[in-house]
Parts: C-alpha cells; sequence; structure tokens
C-alpha cells in the first residue's frame, strides 16, 4: 500500500462517528491521567526559586504535566493556528486539574 493510500485509509476511519465518539471521550481521559502521572516528576526547578516568586509558588509551579501541554500547545499551534484554541484549552484545563489533583494528594498523605 502507498503513502497517498493509507494516508486516504485513515482520513476516511477518523470520519467514521464511532470513531469521533470514541476520541471524544477517551482522549480527555487519557489526557488526564498522563498529566497526573507527569506532575509526579516534581517541579522542574528547584523548590527554593518558586518560592522567591509568591504567585508561582502559590498557583503554578511547572511540572511534567506542564510540559506536555507546552508541546502539545505548539503542536496543535503548528497544525491549525485558529482551530488549535479549543484543543488548548482542554489541554490547559486537563493540566491544571492534574496538579491540582497531584498537590491535594502529597497534602492528604
Amino acid at each position: 500500500m502507498s503513502l497517498e493510500e493509507r494516508l486516504a485509509f485513515y482520513g476516511t476511519y477518523h470520519r467514521h462517528p464511532m470513531n469521533k465518539l470514541i476520541h471524544l471521550i477517551c482522549v480527555p481521559i487519557l489526557c488526564l491521567a498522563s498529566a497526573i502521572w507527569l506532575s509526579d516528576t516534581g517541579p522542574l526547578l528547584p523548590m527554593d526559586y518558586y518560592d522567591k516568586i509568591p504567585v508561582l509558588s502559590t498557583y503554578f509551579i511547572p511540572d511534567g504535566a506542564f510540559l506536555m501541554l507546552l508541546f502539545y500547545v505548539i503542536f496543535y499551534a503548528y497544525l491549525d493556528i485558529v482551530g488549535c484554541w479549543p484543543a488548548n484549552l482542554l489541554l490547559t484545563v486537563l493540566c491544571c486539574t492534574a496538579q491540582k489533583i497531584h498537590v491535594a494528594t502529597l497534602k492528604s498523605t
């Protein structure tokens, strides 16, 4: 099968309504699970750095989930600068949720 035939098959397969439904449900769940797992990597910089900037230490500490978010935001913007905003907003919410879940889990132990 040539590359053009494979891409044509891929395009028709991803237009099927059941495939769209599966992606609509499962992709956000997989992104959230990945972000929770990656948030366990810990801060990208030593905590002393974040303590110097109170806003960072209170609301946002970049971690592995942030790197995943950054990668996908750039990737989706590269694919479609106009249509990327819904996906990027969803990814941002998922990564922030993952960080909050991780921090809450750490505080409870």
